[in-house]
C-alpha cells in the first residue's frame, strides 16, 4: 500500500512553493511535470523531498531575518500567546507556526530586544550573541504583527456556557485520543509549547483548533479542527498544510478509532 512515506519527489510550477503533486520515483514525477508543462503552458518542475524542504524552509526563513525591534512590538509578541522556550536557546519563541517547524524567536541581548524567523527543529538557525554582533547597525524595525493584520484568527472568539464548555473540552478529548493511538509511530509528532493549551477558533467558519499544538507526519505539518459545534462522536479533522488545495479528513471513524485516510497516510 502506498503512503505519504513513500512520496519522495514532488512536481511544482516554476516559482511556487505549493507542489501540484508527489510521486514515489523521479522518473514517475518527471512524466506528470512534463505533462502538466504541455498541458497548462506553464513550466513544471521536480524536486527531491529535501530539495523541496531546503527550498520552502529557506523562503520562509528570509521573511523575517535577524534584526533589532522596537520594544513595543517585542511586548506583544511575549504577550499574545504562551511563548515556548527550549533549553539553550535565547529568550523564546512563537507557539503559532509559520509553516512546517518555522516560528519565530525574540530574545533580549545587552538591554535590546531582536527577533528572527526560525527552524525550532535547527539550533543552527536560531538566534545567538554572535548572530546579533554581526549585525550592521540600524534602526530598530517597528513591525506589524500578524494579530494587527488580522492573519490570526480568534481575536473575536467569545465563549458562550455551556456550549463552548463542551465544545472545547471535545477537541481536546481528540487530541488526547490522537496522541493514545500514535503515541509509538515513529512517523507521527505532536508538538506543543508546554503552556496552557489555547484554543481559537477560525473566524471564516467557526471551526476551533488549539493554536500551540501540531501535528506532523512524516515531515508535512497538518492543521487540526473540530468543526462548529458538531455532533459527532470523536470530531477532530486533519489537512495537509503545506497544500492549500489538499482535502480535510477525519481522523477517527465513530467508534474512535483511525480513520481509513489517516491509517492510509501512516502505512
Amino acid at each position: 500500500m502506498l503512503t505519504l512515506a513513500d512520496l519522495k519527489f514532488a512536481v511544482f510550477e516554476a516559482g511556487s512553493l505549493w507542489p501540484y503533486t508527489w510521486k514515489r520515483t523521479r522518473e514517475a514525477a518527471e512524466c506528470v511535470a512534463l505533462e502538466r508543462s504541455q498541458g497548462t503552458g506553464k513550466l513544471h518542475l521536480v524536486e527531491s523531498e529535501d530539495e523541496y524542504q531546503a527550498r520552502h524552509d529557506a523562503h520562509f526563513l528570509g521573511t523575517f531575518p535577524l534584526q533589532e525591534i522596537t520594544e513595543d512590538f517585542y511586548n506583544e509578541m511575549l504577550n499574545v500567546l504562551p511563548p515556548m522556550y527550549r533549553q539553550g536557546a535565547l529568550g523564546f519563541f512563537m507557539c503559532e507556526f509559520t509553516a512546517g517547524t518555522i516560528t519565530s524567536q525574540f530574545a533580549r541581548y545587552e538591554g535590546k530586544p531582536y527577533g528572527a524567523a526560525v527552524d525550532i527543529c535547527n539550533a543552527e538557525t536560531w538566534i545567538t550573541p554572535e548572530k546579533i554582533k554581526a549585525l550592521p547597525v540600524a534602526e530598530p524595525a517597528n513591525m506589524v504583527s500578524k494579530r494587527k493584520r488580522g492573519r490570526m484568527m480568534g481575536a473575536n472568539y467569545q465563549r458562550v456556557i455551556p456550549r463552548d464548555l463542551f465544545n472545547e473540552a471535545d477537541l481536546l478529548k481528540c487530541l488526547g485520543r490522537l496522541y493514545l493511538l500514535t503515541e509509538y509511530r515513529p512517523s507521527v509528532r505532536l508538538l506543543h509549547s508546554g503552556s496552557a493549551f489555547n484554543i481559537m477558533q477560525n473566524e471564516s467558519d467557526g471551526s476551533i483548533y488549539c493554536g500551540n499544538f501540531c501535528v506532523i507526519i512524516g515531515s508535512r505539518v497538518f492543521d487540526h479542527f473540530r468543526p462548529l459545534n458538531s455532533r459527532e462522536p470523536w470530531p477532530l479533522w486533519l489537512r495537509m498544510r503545506s497544500d492549500p488545495d489538499a482535502e480535510e479528513f477525519r481522523a477517527f471513524d465513530d467508534g474512535g478509532a483511525m480513520s481509513d485516510e489517516l491509517l492510509e497516510l501512516l502505512g
